[in-house]
């Protein structure tokens, strides 16, 4: 899929896998128009130890299915936020590391 000239996707699809989530955030690492990219699923095949070592750990943890990850953007000081939970892959764009207590 060409994602190149989208800012906003939102999408839902049948199933998910640990290889789609690297693709996505290598890509949307690279992208100037990219603000947001929310995918929908029914079903995963991610696996968090093989998802972890595609993208590295998480920046938290908040349970068995409820990650959160930070990228430095390549084209600019931002940084890709990657929160994946039950039913729902999320990339957003932030200004910063987000601290959570």
């Amino acid at each position: 899929m060409n994602i190149t000239y989208f800012s906003k996707i939102t999408m839902e699809v049948e199933t998910i896998s640990s290889k789609d989530v690297l693709y996505l955030k290598d890509h949307l690492l690279l992208l100037t128009t990219f603000q947001s990219f929310i995918i929908d699923f029914k079903n995963t095949t991610i696996d968090y130890e093989t998802l972890h070592g595609l993208i590295g750990p998480p920046h938290r943890i908040f349970s068995d299915d409820d990650r959160i990850w930070f990228s430095q953007m390549e084209v600019n000081h931002q940084f890709l936020e990657v929160s994946l939970n039950r039913r729902c892959l999320d990339f957003d764009l932030s200004s910063y590391i987000r601290q959570y207590r």
